[in-house]
């Protein structure tokens, strides 16, 4: 119909942890179901014609295809594609796929392989191609990837024309992307990566700034996420557990360890918690305020082909994650790339000191289809309210009577309120608290300093040195970071007015390695057992970039209910936060762990205002000035580094607590670009504050929160 589409598509090899290749029809089902509630619109064949069945459900379903031919050269990338001797079975393989899949009306563009160079034999195959089917384009990756690596492809040509109607580059840096829009010489070309965002365990960062480029910019039409599942093969142990497998684990030598496992979903095709950002950043209505109160809103819409009148709208406002009112909007009038106006009869809200309100949109299926039921969550905005604030804040909890006393043993300092309720222990050889107790029940122990996390993929392949020397990973294992410890070089404590200001001075470094990380910490005690925490950390020039900085607490068994008030309910980093809503989430440690096949950094959230772990009856609460990035699970760093499978860990009946500043981006460098600078921790000064404090199951967590002064 004439109809542009931004290709909103993934990679999909035939695999199934049972059965491998061959895929049952019910699970090529449920994949189709997956990628229309998630919002993809294409997929090609990576690397090979798929099974045929797929295209019939493409056909059925419409879906957008690439069909790729079986053609892959990497160990002889630049030399086959110019041999004659192998002209016939180029020329064989790109037949035999266009004259047994030519009839299905989902593809759209024909493959003449994958990383398999650039020459005559692909031109030949492409004359083949447009003189049979000149009704659909022809995509060969090679054909610009040389140029495009050269950085000369933006002021002149790229080439390759006769064999590539695309520019189609692999895992082009979002810089590229947009200065091949502004200064391209072949605008009849649109660009369309065949490859980007490699899906590769906790992955995915940035994602949010190529689609922003996408939106924007003129001959960004797109591209194709690596890719749709993580291959791995179930496979038993000698005492009947199982796992997924992968390289290496059946005995393989040589093998590619851990690259086969880079999908958007698990093996049995549960997402992993990126699908929420790709679904939030195409979905297929996006709002803007208008005016500065945020009740009027301007409603957007993606599609080129429908309107909007399957969507049903409803309104909320929330403060501080409860809502305090909500509605329906006005039936959707928005044609395909429409825009509408919607005004919410939302009343101004009240708000104590401190308080945040947003307006909420959700956009819902009003009937049930192929894909979802009835009520199926279609898309949803957030819009930051102004509310009225109230002159003074209510103060949540009496104020504690009498003040602390002090015992300065030789090793150790043990600090006591008057009440009785508060007893900690704090070791001075060490610099942390080896002990606190509230109302007899411990409570927490340690605030170390930590710089690191538990490796993800994209900071490097851990048993592939070839792989991870030039990644942060191999930066970081050269720096000791993985073999270094923290030394406490100082430590002392202050008695005034009823209050303990205890001080700490730790340095981080590894042997051999002269450069490091300084901490000093101060704690500042109250009686009824507030404890301020402010550390301030200085990274030597030397680290440039270290995984992240932040304090580590252990809580006793028990204490694993896990309230928060920042973006939710699954995970969110620093650059993969877009599709995480704020609200006010409950759950526990455990389901916090996200079982990628490789263990790994899991269970972060970024931006939080509070966050409360409770017991039967004690909670220990965090609160910041500043937002915080926290991570409570029962699998600490130590115990995920040297794991391979995530059947091979046990948890632990403590949790592990991890209050940050900030921790690194994921990015997507395992094969791509490395997280942009704004995304990873500098050396210089850096500065952590937060609150800790006890909170009983009656109290509201949010509004104890609100003494923490200068709460955004």
């Amino acid at each position: 119909n004439g109809q542009p589409v931004w290709i909103r598509g993934v990679n999909r090899h035939d695999h199934h942890p049972h059965f491998g290749k061959h895929v049952p029809l019910e699970t090529m089902r449920e994949d189709i179901r997956l990628l229309k509630r998630y919002h993809f619109n294409a997929v090609r064949t990576a690397h090979y014609p798929n099974d045929p069945r797929w295209y019939d459900l493409c056909d059925e379903h419409g879906l957008l295809v690439i069909d790729e031919a079986n053609l892959e050269a990497h160990g002889n990338y630049e030399t086959i594609a110019h041999d004659a001797r192998w002209a016939p079975a180029f020329l064989d393989r790109v037949q035999r796929m266009v004259l047994r899949d030519k009839n299905h009306p989902c593809i759209i563009a024909w493959s003449l392989g994958n990383e398999s160079g650039y020459g005559p034999n692909h031109d030949a195959a492409a004359d083949w191609v447009r003189g049979y089917d000149p009704s659909r384009l022809v995509h060969n990756e090679g054909a610009v990837k040389s140029r495009w690596h050269q950085g000369c492809g933006w002021s002149g040509d790229l080439g390759g024309e006769r064999s590539n109607d695309l520019v189609d580059p692999m895992y082009p840096s979002v810089e590229s992307m947009i200065e091949w829009s502004k200064r391209r010489s072949d605008p009849h070309r649109p660009l369309i990566p065949c490859e980007y965002q490699h899906a590769m365990g906790n992955s995915n960062g940035d994602l949010d700034r190529y689609w922003a480029a996408i939106y924007r910019y003129p001959g960004l039409q797109g591209g194709f996420i690596w890719d749709w599942v993580d291959q791995g093969l179930m496979q038993f142990t000698d005492d009947g557990d199982w796992h997924y497998a992968y390289g290496g684990d059946f005995g393989d030598q040589p093998n590619d360890d851990v690259f086969c496992i880079n999908g958007l979903v698990f093996p049995d095709r549960q997402p992993h918690p990126a699908m929420a950002e790709f679904k939030k950043l195409v979905q297929p209505i996006w709002g803007e305020p208008v005016g500065a109160d945020g009740r009027r809103i301007r409603l957007h819409s993606r599609r080129f082909f429908t309107d909007c009148r399957d969507l049903a709208g409803s309104w909320t406002v929330e403060v501080d994650g409860r809502v305090v009112q909500e509605g329906k909007l006005p039936r959707l009038r928005l044609p395909p790339q429409g825009v509408q106006e919607v005004t919410v009869p939302c009343r101004q809200p009240q708000l104590l000191r401190g308080q945040e309100a947003v307006l909420h949109l959700l956009f819902r299926a009003r009937a049930a289809t192929a894909y979802w039921e009835e009520g199926y969550e279609l898309a949803w905005e957030q819009v930051p309210l102004i509310g009225e604030t109230a002159a003074v804040s209510t103060t949540p909890q009496a104020a504690a009577v009498g003040g602390l006393t002090v015992d300065d043993g030789k090793r150790r300092l043990q600090i006591a309120d008057a009440a009785g309720d508060f007893l900690a222990q704090f070791d001075k050889n060490r610099g942390v608290f080896t002990s606190c107790r509230w109302r007899g029940q411990e409570w927490f122990a340690g605030g170390q300093p930590n710089l690191l996390r538990a490796w993800i993929d994209n900071d490097g392949v851990r048993q592939r040195k070839d792989i991870s020397d030039h990644k942060p990973l191999g930066r970081w294992r050269a720096c000791g970071l993985d073999r270094g410890r923290w030394a406490c070089i100082d430590s002392r404590f202050h008695q005034r007015q009823g209050r303990v200001a205890i001080e700490a001075v730790h340095r981080f470094t590894s042997a051999g390695h002269a450069a490091g990380v300084t901490a000093e910490q101060r704690w500042q005690l109250h009686a009824g057992g507030r404890i301020d925490c402010d550390v301030r950390f200085l990274v030597d020039d030397s680290l440039a970039d270290v995984p992240r900085l932040g304090l580590v607490f252990t809580l006793p068994a028990g204490m694993a209910g896990l309230e928060w008030f920042g973006p939710g309910p699954h995970e969110s980093y620093r650059d993969r936060k877009t599709g995480a809503r704020l609200g006010r989430w409950s759950s526990t440690v455990a389901e916090q762990y996200v079982p990628y096949l490789v263990p790994q950094e899991h269970g972060n959230h970024v931006d939080v205002r509070w966050l409360a772990l409770r017991g039967e009856s004690a909670g220990l609460l965090v609160a910041g000035p500043k937002l915080l990035s926290c991570n409570a699970t029962h699998y600490p760093v130590e115990d995920l580094l040297p794991t391979r499978h995530t059947s091979e860990l046990q948890p632990r009946a403590t949790t592990t607590l991890y209050v940050d500043l900030a921790q690194r981006g994921l990015g997507t460098g395992a094969c791509g670009p490395d997280v942009e600078r704004r995304m990873q921790i500098s050396s210089g000064r850096h500065r952590l504050r937060f609150s800790l404090m006890p909170v009983t199951p009656e109290q509201d967590p949010d509004l104890l929160a609100l003494t923490v002064k200068g709460r955004r």
